[in-house]
């Protein structure tokens, strides 16, 4: 409360009653320069990972166009003032509730699916789709009550709210029902209006006339009108078009939005000889992969007979700093000798699964699958200890 406090004013009373056994009360004034510098070295580490972030997409400050705030802390003034030395104040955009932005966002994410995935057997199927007609699974979300104890939406057959754990039994439940839209709210997308407002600034609906409220005959317009609306509206000619639609047919203006897509959040390398991590497919890599990506190393085959290839998620640059997500062991080939070619190439699936293949010296490819449970700290130490192994070096560097 403090802290929401001091975005608004230059200090806050704090009031701590029944300190300790003799009940003591506590009473200060927090000031906001003393708050600022509490957190002033996490401030900087965030200006820090802004730029990191920008030079990775190999982009400038003056690149960018806007900054949006994004979550409650950017309501600190200091964030707001230290943003605004690296990328100028005309660029910070404030016209969109931090709190509801990442909803917002999420809502139009959800606007470009042209379809939705079995949670079951992860078949596509259409939006309109009641069960998934590869295993019959439902696609539709079950029956739901909300908690009054926190609001959350929680499955009827459930004893007790997973999140504050309140019984669920008739007077601390209730079924969850439509909202009722209120006078000022946009009957399509329900953000508050202004009383002099016209057009929703968020979607550009037309709004009813303050006072007078909708009619019955306007609010099912409304309703017919947001059901069959399944898109994004255009910011030019405000018409809905289909999910997936990047440039708007009626009027060509580009619709400032692409496909969804997923990108791996970090490095995916395999361990070498010397102990460092070989990435192979850079954070930042949209998956699922259209084709493996590969690249190849050498090993020497004087004296060894296995081929240990480690599979290691992370940004450091020793390998064992990093997430061991599984390993492929090989046999080399008897008789091989000196610096045998070997090529390691990986995919991403759907679910950021792995798909590991190795090849040595143009022969038979093995490959092996890799799931999102990281491997435990122990058994990467007895892969270590193994004897006889062999793990790759770099080599002249041919990557595709």
């Amino acid at each position: 409360m403090v802290k929401i406090e001091l975005s608004n004013q230059e200090a806050s009373d704090v009031v701590l009653a029944g300190l300790g056994a003799g009940q003591l009360v506590l009473e200060t004034v927090f000031e906001r320069p003393r708050f600022e510098e509490l957190i002033e070295a996490r401030i900087e580490r965030t200006i820090e990972l802004t730029h990191k972030a920008i030079m990775q997409a190999n982009l400038t400050v003056g690149d960018i166009d806007e900054v949006l705030l994004v979550g409650g802390s950017t309501a600190i003034p200091l964030v707001a003032r230290r943003l605004g030395e690296v990328f100028g104040p005309r660029r910070i955009r404030r016209g969109v509730n931090p709190m509801q932005c990442v909803a917002l966002g999420a809502a139009v994410q959800s606007a470009l699916v042209a379809e939705v995935e079995c949670p079951e057997c992860r078949t596509p199927a259409e939006l309109s789709a009641a069960s998934c007609g590869q295993c019959s699974a439902s696609l539709l979300g079950g029956a739901r009550v909300t908690c009054t104890g926190c609001h959350l939406p929680v499955d009827t057959a459930a004893d007790a709210c997973p999140k504050c754990g309140q019984q669920l039994d008739g007077e601390a439940a209730a079924p969850v029902a439509a909202p009722v839209a209120q006078t000022r709210d946009c009957a399509r997308c329900g953000t508050p209006a202004a009383a002099e407002a016209t057009a929703c600034s968020l979607c550009g609906e037309a709004l009813p006339v303050a006072g007078g409220g909708p009619t019955a005959s306007t609010a099912a317009a409304a309703a017919a009108a947001v059901a069959q609306d399944i898109g994004l509206r255009c910011g030019g000619c405000t018409a809905v078009n289909p999910p997936g639609t990047e440039v708007c047919p009626s009027c060509g203006q580009l619709m400032q939005v692409t496909n969804p897509f997923d990108i791996t959040p970090k490095d995916l390398g395999i361990e070498l000889n010397d102990g460092r991590l070989a990435v192979i497919i850079p954070k930042g890599t949209g998956y699922p992969t259209s084709t493996p990506v590969s690249r190849e190393f050498v090993v020497s085959g004087g004296g060894q007979q296995r081929l240990e290839v480690a599979v290691y998620e992370g940004e450091q640059p020793i390998a064992q700093q990093n997430e061991l997500m599984g390993h492929l062991t090989l046999r080399l080939p008897a008789g091989l000798g000196g610096r045998i070619p070997v090529e390691v190439s990986f995919g991403l699936d759907q679910d950021r699964t792995i798909t590991l293949s190795v090849r040595i010296q143009g022969g038979e490819q093995r490959t092996v699958k890799l799931g999102r449970a990281s491997s435990t700290r122990s058994s990467r130490c007895r892969s270590r200890s193994s004897s006889g192994r062999s793990r790759a070096s770099p080599t002249a560097g041919r990557t595709s």
